[in-house]
């Protein structure tokens, strides 16, 4: 009898703790740029950073309460990258470099950014375009080549290319749109979590 009065008792404070839990709760800090909210509905949950650029960082996935503690797995998240890559053309290059010339928009097809990107290249690191929107990059003849593309308030890209080829690249750039948690485990006692977040 006794444990089944005991039962009772961990199932009313569950309930009671997903009860408090449904809906959005939110950090806020000093500075008023930035805040952490998670926004929760039976048994999932969305997660956002953002500061005063907009969203920094975003996740989604399953949540559960067991006794006092809340447990977070990021394990829904999905990109909201909308950058998109366009190989133009390709001619093999039998030289001791290979030349990338990148052709660069916002997807409002209004303004182009000849200048102000830059490109990251594996065991390179970092290099600009040059006025011709072109980079040089060394021929080692190896299988592949990865191209990591950046630039300033859109979302970075990385490009897998076969080495060994000039290419023409078209990139149409999104609004950058925060980085992806991709399955990360949180935990959280229940009471700081609540002392913490403000339910909205």
């Amino acid at each position: 009898m006794k444990f089944l009065f005991f039962l009772l008792i961990i199932i009313s404070y569950n309930l009671n703790s997903q009860s408090k839990f449904i809906g959005l709760h939110c950090k806020d800090y000093k500075t008023k740029d930035f805040s952490t909210c998670y926004n929760f509905n039976k048994g999932l949950f969305v997660y956002e950073h953002i500061g005063d650029i907009g969203v920094i960082e975003y996740g989604a996935g399953n949540y559960q309460i067991k006794n006092d503690s809340l447990f977070l797995n990021f394990d829904k998240t999905k990109s909201r990258n909308t950058s998109k890559v366009k190989l133009l053309s390709k001619t093999d290059s039998f030289k001791d470099s290979i030349q990338l010339k990148f052709i660069v928009r916002n997807q409002k097809q209004v303004l182009t950014y000849p200048y102000n990107g830059s490109i990251e290249i594996k065991d390179k690191g970092y290099t600009s375009l040059n006025k011709n929107n072109v980079v040089f990059v060394k021929n080692n003849f190896q299988d592949s080549i990865v191209i990591k593309y950046r630039n300033l308030g859109f979302d970075p890209l990385e490009i897998n290319l076969k080495s060994g080829r000039n290419y023409v690249i078209e990139i149409s750039l999104g609004d950058f749109s925060g980085k992806p948690i991709f399955y990360k485990k949180e935990y959280y006692k229940v009471e700081e979590f609540l002392n913490n977040y403000n339910k909205n």
